[in-house]
């Protein structure tokens, strides 16, 4: 069975959880984050780039580590 982590971007400013997502390599998925910002416009892209302007970065932050097939559960159970 593999194992994913359920994890969320902090702003540094307020301390704030502003996204939460699930990977199974955490440090691979935060770097995919910083790189979407390059080309991708969404709310969360928009947000990182607002920090990195800032010369700040999002705080990652580990909520749990579970199963794959109930990542989906546990997800939505941080987001709610």
């Amino acid at each position: 069975m593999d194992r994913v982590y359920i994890y969320g971007l902090v702003d540094p400013r307020t301390n704030d959880v502003r996204y939460i997502g699930y990977t199974k390599n955490i440090e691979n998925r935060y770097q995919e984050h910083l790189k979407d910002c390059k080309r991708i416009k969404t709310h969360k892209t928009n947000w990182i780039n607002q920090l990195l302007k800032l010369g700040l970065e999002p705080t990652k932050i580990v909520f749990d580590c579970v199963g794959s097939e109930d990542r989906c559960l546990c997800e939505n159970a941080w987001i709610t």
